[in-house]
């Protein structure tokens, strides 16, 4: 048992759903997948003992188990952000209760603006890899220090993961993209700015989540894939400044579809 979350929380949970789950997949802003699993039973985050509370608009705030062709899966229905005032720990806790119940596979989604011209709204983006923008404090480092098996990982996504993830993509007809993405602390959007500098470094997407949960699962031990609902085109510098947080969560729900396919094909393989 961790340090990282009480055991309370653990307790609860793993005694609410009693059940070892395979694969964990957090959904994104607005993201809609993965409904209606085999013998689903759902928790909100609300009733868990010393756990987050989801803030942002288009986070159900609700883990769900049940099964997918034979596979248990736990479905994380939103997540945290230090914008949001929650701390290190509280950001990656449901990556530390999700180690604990047994995962070994966690598929990480998101939101994120399109900074490839190619890309278009409802478009999808295996991550490649990242790059991180988000500060560690003194506690968290060491933590991390402790706890990590690769200082030098090659790269935090699993690529037997990434070429299964193509694969189904191929199988399923969902047209899926392979980028770099970039993960920054937020609330605010990109300036146009920004936009350019990002272009001139080859990054192809970029949101606020991600990089730190795959960080972490990776150091747990756990195969991490990354995958990107593009939800807004910034093939106009200015386009980015004007996005609001209410068209990203619209976009996302309009692509679930897609990523619902992808994400049961997936499942599927592992």
């Amino acid at each position: 048992m961790t340090n990282f979350i009480s055991d309370n929380t653990f307790k609860y949970v793993n005694n609410f759903f009693n059940k070892k789950p395979k694969v964990a997949v957090v959904l994104g802003s607005g993201v809609k997948a993965l409904e209606g699993l085999d013998n689903e039973a759902k928790l909100p985050y609300s009733e868990i003992p010393d756990f987050p509370r989801s803030t942002v608009a288009g986070h159900d705030g609700v883990i769900s188990v049940g099964e997918y062709q034979g596979t248990s899966v736990a479905v994380l229905r939103g997540r945290f952000h230090k914008y949001e005032g929650h701390n290190w720990k509280n950001v990656i806790s449901p990556v530390f209760l999700m180690q604990e119940l047994g995962v070994t596979h966690i598929i990480l989604t998101n939101a994120a603006g399109g900074i490839n011209r190619v890309y278009t709204p409802g478009d999808l983006m295996l991550i490649e890899d990242h790059v991180n923008f988000h500060q560690m404090d003194k506690d968290e480092r060491k933590a991390l220090y402790q706890l990590i098996k690769e200082p030098r990982a090659a790269s935090f996504y699993d690529s037997e993961l990434n070429h299964l993830a193509k694969q189904a993509a191929k199988e399923s007809k969902v047209t899926l993209h392979e980028g770099i993405y970039l993960s920054l602390p937020g609330p605010s959007y990109e300036t146009r700015a920004e936009i350019l500098a990002f272009r001139k470094m080859n990054i192809d997407a970029v949101g606020m989540s991600t990089a730190p949960e795959a960080i972490w699962a990776k150091a747990m031990g756990m195969k991490v894939i990354g995958i990107s609902c593009i939800t807004n085109s910034t093939y106009y510098e200015n386009a980015m400044s004007e996005t609001s947080h209410e068209e990203v969560v619209m976009v996302a729900k309009k692509a679930s579809q897609d990523i619902d396919t992808l994400l049961k094909s997936v499942i599927s393989k592992i």
